[in-house]
């Protein structure tokens, strides 16, 4: 009597048992990525599920005068890591590769700026947002993409229409929106 092993199967034109398991095992990985992935960016702070939610709880902190919460919204440090900067063009060049933490800093300090900035101009007034749009093509790293250039038109305290720069970029991550600079210049 011939025994069947793992590899063998008696329909020969289904594969082994052995090919069934290892595919059905890499399909189900496969597929708790990509949950894990949406669940995640889902449930981390800062995120939002629309463009409309993340400026109106912009102009909420701006309102507040309360800059934690407006640098709540800003991407992290290491969501820049993991997200954007391996698909940055100076990511690619040896000379600048391990001067990851470098380009970081550089970025901060350009948001942290912006905010201070936007305080000063807006800081306890009351905005309500109308629209956004953006000057720039969208920029596209990896899995986000960054959209540059933005002009928020409001409706300022006196109900008059106004086109400001409240910040600078936003990212977009499977469908979920951050801050990704406030720097306005």
């Amino acid at each position: 009597m011939d025994t069947l092993s793992l590899f063998d199967t008696p329909c020969r034109t289904a594969g082994s048992i052995f090919q069934l398991v290892l595919l059905l095992s890499i399909a189900c990985f496969m597929m708790a990525c990509g949950v894990m992935v949406q669940k995640n960016i889902h449930t981390m702070p800062g995120w939002h599920a629309s463009m409309k939610s993340l400026t109106s709880e912009i102009t909420d902190a701006l309102a507040a005068n309360n800059r934690q919460r407006l640098e709540a919204l800003h991407v992290t440090e290491q969501e820049y890591a993991a997200h954007v900067w391996p698909h940055l063009p100076v990511a690619q060049i040896p000379q600048w590769q391990n001067h990851r933490d470098f380009v970081w800093q550089q970025h901060l300090i350009r948001s942290m700026r912006g905010i201070d900035t936007i305080l000063n101009r807006y800081g306890g007034k009351n905005l309500q947002i109308t629209n956004v749009s953006f000057d720039e093509k969208p920029e596209v790293y990896g899995q986000c993409t960054v959209h540059p250039g933005a002009v928020t038109i409001v409706l300022d305290e006196l109900g008059e229409e106004r086109r400001i720069r409240i910040f600078g970029s936003l990212i977009e991550m499977n469908g979920f929106y951050k801050v990704f600079s406030y720097s306005i210049d």
